[in-house]
Parts: structure tokens; sequence; C-alpha cells
């Protein structure tokens, strides 16, 4: 007679079924779907009705109550949302109906009026200035020269700020998100096959070959799991720990790239986030493939990316030095000779996009009002060290 099978099952109740589901969504995911739901709970009461009744609507009338929502959708102040703002909020909303209703109000045809009037206020929200998206800005050269000048990883926090920034660089991590929850058995030192080594996430592992994991956290505090710790204010020269059994706290963590820039005398203050856009800036001036910048960094659609794809100071600069040559070619070998030893030495000028349109506006002036008279007067030239680039 054949044996039983082992039974290696668990079997779930509803309960830790729905909690298995509800980790699945991080913090900020949580909290953007609350805040949705307050704002149409809100709306709803203004409308003489609540969210109880409105969930009760068939597709039809929460066509229509989502068609009225977006519409009337203001800040407390009476203030219209901005562009990105609205896409939070319709995606909270998308999220709590396909939970609690199953159904899928951004795609289903039982949506198309109240989508086509969220498209539209999209548009009235560009038309008032509010559909702009602030992108942060990657930390410069010069920047990222300072930051790592000013870093002395003798002691615990210099180093831990090392560590933060290499992980948020060569990891892409988004901000803020999950630094909380990041733990020391997240990274595990791995050896290549010419006998490198080097450290990887456990979720983006490749090979099984391990080296011990302890050599990540030769400093760390070993009665703390979590991968920031609180530094000490030096470092112990006894061998113990360079970190107290404490955790730093969540708005530490979400400023800490404000604080190291501001500590090295940066231009601005950067965001933890001016880290994840630096990664994506660099590989993309190093010509690396989209595909392969996405694996890194996590993004879903090559559109995503683009908005860290942006010009840099010094490309837009040779730019403007090509078009430069291709204006001025036609000019004179002496006039060019004595322009440039009159604006030999002036300072570069980099304009605002106000600043750029008032000059070629006054420029395009003269030179219709001058083009009437005598043909012998020279025409006006951008030449010498005066460079024009948009700035933003």
């Amino acid at each position: 007679m054949a044996a039983a099978p082992a039974i290696n099952f668990v079997l779930l109740n509803e309960e830790e079924l729905a909690e298995l589901l509800d980790s699945a969504d991080s913090s900020s995911t949580k909290k953007q779907i609350q805040y949705a739901v307050r704002r149409m709970e809100a709306f709803a009461h203004c409308a003489g009705t609540n969210l109880a009744s409105v969930q009760q609507y068939d597709s039809a009338e929460l066509d229509r109550f989502l068609s009225r929502f977006y519409c009337g959708l203001r800040k407390d102040t009476g203030e219209l949302y901005t562009k990105k703002s609205m896409h939070a909020i319709r995606y909270g909303l998308s999220r709590h109906f396909q939970a609690t209703l199953d159904v899928d109000i951004l795609r289903s045809d039982l949506f198309k009026e109240s989508n086509k009037t969220y498209k539209a206020m999209l548009v009235k929200l560009k038309q008032s200035g509010k559909g702009a998206v602030k992108h942060k800005n990657a930390v410069s050269k010069e920047d990222m020269g300072k930051i790592l000048d000013s870093l002395d990883i003798t002691t615990p926090e210099g180093l831990q700020n090392k560590v933060f920034l290499d992980i948020m660089i060569y990891f892409a991590n988004r901000g803020r998100e999950n630094l909380r929850s990041m733990s020391i058995s997240d990274f595990d030192v791995q050896v290549d096959e010419q006998n490198l080594r080097y450290i990887v996430r456990r979720d983006t592992l490749t090979k099984s070959r391990r080296e011990n994991e302890d050599e990540i956290a030769v400093v760390l505090n070993p009665e703390e799991q979590c991968m920031w710790q609180r530094p000490k204010p030096k470092a112990p020269v006894d061998g113990s720990p360079w970190y107290i059994n404490a955790p730093l706290g969540t708005n530490t963590l979400g400023n800490k790239m404000r604080k190291i820039s501001e500590k090295a005398g940066c231009s601005q203050k950067y965001t933890n986030h001016s880290l994840r856009a630096k990664t994506c800036t660099v590989l993309d001036e190093a010509g690396i493939p989209s595909r392969h910048i996405m694996s890194v960094t996590g993004h879903r659609s090559e559109s995503s990316l683009k908005h860290y794809s942006r010009t840099s100071d010094q490309k837009k600069k040779q730019m403007s030095t090509e078009l430069a040559n291709q204006m001025n070619e036609n000019v004179q070998p002496e006039e060019q000779s004595n322009a440039d030893a009159m604006l030999d030495n002036l300072p570069e000028v980099l304009l605002t996009n106000s600043q750029e349109q008032l000059i070629l506006n006054e420029s395009n002036q003269f030179n219709i009002k001058n083009s009437t008279e005598s043909s012998s007067i020279q025409q006006f030239h951008f030449h010498g060290p005066v460079t024009f680039y948009n700035k933003c």
C-alpha cells in the first residue's frame, strides 16, 4: 500500500488572506488611497449624499458621479489641484473601487464619460498653469564632487552617508520608499568568475554563490537588524559597533540627502529622489539603452523614464556653440576679430527664457527697422562668449 503524500500546504483563513493582500501595498500607496477616498467622501457630502450611497450606484450612476467629482474637485482652500495630484487621487480611487466593487474606473468602457471629463479637466489645468509636473533635479557633477569631498568615512555618520549615497545611486531607490524597512539581510556579498567581490540586493540575486553576509555588518550593531542605525558621535577604538541599537527615524532618513547637500555647500538643496534622477541621467548620457536602465530603476515604461533624461547644461552649451557657428559663419574675419577683442573680458551670461526672448525681440525689431534704411549699416550678431541656452 502506497504511503500517504506529505502535506506541505498552509490553509489561510479569510482574515489572514486579507492581511496578506493588504501587506502587498506600501505605506505610501495606502495613504494615497485613503486620501483619495476622503476627498470623494467630502465631495459626496457636499453633493447631498455619502460615500456608502455612492458605492451602491450602478455603473451608469457612478460614471456620472465621477464626472461631477473630477469637475468639482478642489483643495480645502478652493484652489485647483495640480495635474500630478489629480493623477494621484484618481489612481487612489481606482484602487479603492477595484477592491470594494471589483470595477475598473480607469479602463472599463462603462466609465467613458467620466474618463472623458477627466481628460478635459487636465486640459483646463494646463491652461491655468497647473499642468506642469515638477521633477526632481539630478545632482550636478560639481555638487556631487562637493558631497564626496565632504564625507569623512572615519566617523560613523560619514560612513553611513557614504553607504547611503552608494545604495541610492547604484540601486536607484525611489526617494523615501522602503528606506525605513531596509534591513542588513537585504544585501549579500558575492564573488564573480574573476574573484571580484560585489554587493547585490536579495530581490535581484542572479547567482547562488554567497559570501558571509556578516561582512556587510562589521561596524553595525548586531542587535538591530535595521540597515540604518543611529550613529555614535565617534568611532569606538575598542572594536565595538559604530552604531547603537536603535534605527534612524523615518523623517531623518527622508531628509538625509537634504542634510548632506546642505553640509557640503551644494548649489541647491537636493532630495533623496535627486539621487535616483542622477542614476537615470548618468546612464542615459552614457548611451545605455532605456531597457537596461529600466532593469535597474524598475520603471515599467520608457515614457516614465524619459522624464529623467534631460539635456544637461554642458550639452546645451555645446548645442548653443554649434548654432552660434552657423549664425556667424558669414561674418567677415575683421569684424569677428574686433568683436572678439571687445568681448574677451566679458563673463559668460546664462539667460532665463524671458530674458532671452526679450533680447531676441529687440534684435528683430532692430533688424526690421534698419532694413529699410541704408544697407551699409552692419546687422546685429550674437557671437563671442555670450551663450544662450535654456537653463530650465
